[in-house]
C-alpha cells in the first residue's frame, strides 16, 4: 500500500434544464424560467442538449500525485417533470447521461446521440479511450398516463472505468436527449430537469517515478490523439 495518502473530495454541479416545445415535432428550445437560467447548456440538435464543465485539479496534482477514486456518484434534489399533455401526445422519454473524463471527449458535435460518437465514450463505437472515462452514468425517464406530470425512471446504466488519474483537469459532460412520438407538441409545453451534483472521493499519493511517468505519457498520447 502506498504511503503518504491524502484524502480528497471533488464536486461539480450541473445546472437544471428547462426546455419548451416549439410546436414542431421533436423540437425543443432552451427557456429560462424564474431562477433557472439554463447556465452552461447548449442546444446541439432539435431535441439534443449538452452541458460541459471542467474541474481544476492543479491543487491535487501539482506535487506529481496520482488520484485514486474510492467512489464516485451523482446526486439530484428533485424530480423530472413535464406539462406535456399525455392524452394528445402519447408521452415522451428522455435520456440524461453524464460522462467524467480526464481528457476532452473527441466527438460531441452531433445533432443526435447516434452522430455524437462520444455519447458512448470508451466503447468501440466512439473514438475515446476507456481508461480516460472516470465515471459514465445515464438514466432513461418516461412519461406515463398514471402520473403524467412526473417522469418515472425506466432504465439506468453505467460504463466508466474508474481508473486513477494524474491529469490536472477533469472534463464533465451532461447530455440530454428528448424523444417524443413524432407528433406536434402543443407550443409552450415544458420539460424540467433537476440540477445534478457530481461527487468524487478518494486519495492521492505519490507513485514510483516510472509508473507516474508512464501514466502521464499515456494521458498525453490520448489527449494528442483527441486533438488531431
Amino acid at each position: 500500500m502506498p504511503e503518504d495518502l491524502k484524502p480528497f473530495r471533488i464536486i461539480k454541479e450541473f445546472s437544471p434544464l428547462n426546455v419548451l416545445s416549439t410546436g414542431i415535432s421533436d423540437d425543443w428550445d432552451l427557456q429560462s424560467i424564474g431562477t433557472i437560467t439554463n447556465e452552461g447548456w447548449t442546444k446541439l440538435g432539435p431535441s439534443f442538449f449538452m452541458n460541459r464543465q471542467t474541474i481544476d485539479l492543479h491543487g491535487l496534482t501539482a506535487e506529481e500525485r496520482t488520484m485514486f477514486f474510492s467512489t464516485q456518484f451523482l446526486q439530484r434534489p428533485t424530480r423530472y417533470s413535464t406539462t406535456m399533455d399525455f392524452a394528445t401526445s402519447g408521452g415522451l422519454t428522455l435520456t440524461d447521461q453524464f460522462i467524467i473524463s480526464d481528457t476532452p471527449l473527441d466527438d460531441i458535435t452531433g445533432t443526435v446521440p447516434d452522430n455524437a460518437r462520444s455519447f458512448q465514450a470508451g466503447f468501440n463505437s466512439s473514438p475515446d479511450d476507456y481508461i480516460t472515462i472516470k465515471l459514465a452514468e445515464g438514466v432513461v425517464m418516461a412519461q406515463n398516463n398514471a402520473i403524467p406530470l412526473v417522469l418515472s425512471m425506466v432504465d439506468a446504466y453505467n460504463f466508466g472505468s474508474g481508473e486513477p488519474t494524474a491529469s490536472n483537469k477533469l472534463y464533465c459532460y451532461r447530455f440530454v436527449d428528448i424523444d417524443t412520438t413524432n407528433v406536434p407538441i402543443a407550443p409552450g409545453s415544458l420539460i424540467e430537469l433537476p440540477g445534478v451534483r457530481y461527487v468524487g472521493v478518494g486519495v492521492t499519493t505519490k507513485e514510483k517515478s516510472l509508473v507516474w511517468m508512464q501514466r502521464m505519457k499515456r494521458a498525453f498520447e490520448i489527449q494528442n490523439q483527441s486533438l488531431s
